[in-house]
């Protein structure tokens, strides 16, 4: 038991001295520094990098080490994606995680790390408002209205002074309620 026990203790001293090597190298404070320039972390004592490149296999091989790296790279590379280099060779688990994010679907886990935490990431605002949380981007749908609907649709935006796509958001906000009918939307 007691052998078992020096076992245990000794692999975690290995890890424990590889993740203390992992973040004292450049590749560590590179992807940091990039993640952090892009407002995703907050790394005191790391130079933030905002318009510099990291590969993709390194920021996933950092990651491995440090999971909260995981836990933003996905929202990261959706947001920037030339922020990564080789990303069209990312391995499948990790761009089925980022399609997952971009089309509002539930996805895997990437690792140990659960989706509704990646999807928490992409949604989380940064400072400086360059990207658009994942909640707030917009798909393109097609509907095929009448003409008769279509015109109504038209007027209605133009008396409003607004386009067609917030004239039906606004009804749709209507219809479920979420606004008062005194209180509406702002335009755009």
């Amino acid at each position: 038991m007691n052998n078992r026990h020096q076992d245990i203790k000794e692999k975690a001293d290995q890890l424990r001295r590889k993740a203390d090597l992992t973040r004292s190298s450049n590749e560590y404070q590179r992807v940091v520094g990039v993640l952090s320039g892009l407002g995703f972390l907050v790394a005191p004592g790391v130079q933030p990098l905002p318009r510099s490149k990291v590969s993709i296999s390194l920021a996933l091989e950092i990651g491995a080490i440090e999971p909260r790296i995981l836990e933003v790279l996905p929202a990261a590379a959706l947001s920037f994606p030339r922020s990564f280099l080789y990303l069209d060779k990312a391995p499948q688990a990790f761009i089925a995680v980022v399609n997952a994010l971009r089309l509002g679907h539930q996805g895997p886990y990437l690792g140990a790390i659960p989706f509704d935490k990646l999807l928490e990431a992409a949604n989380r605002p940064v400072k400086d408002r360059r990207r658009k949380m994942a909640s707030d981007r917009r798909l393109s749908k097609t509907y095929r209205f009448s003409q008769i609907t279509l015109r109504i649709i038209a007027e209605r935006a133009r008396q409003e002074g607004i386009t067609h796509t917030h004239y039906i958001e606004r009804l749709v906000a209507r219809d479920r309620n979420d606004i008062a009918p005194e209180e509406e939307m702002p335009l755009r």
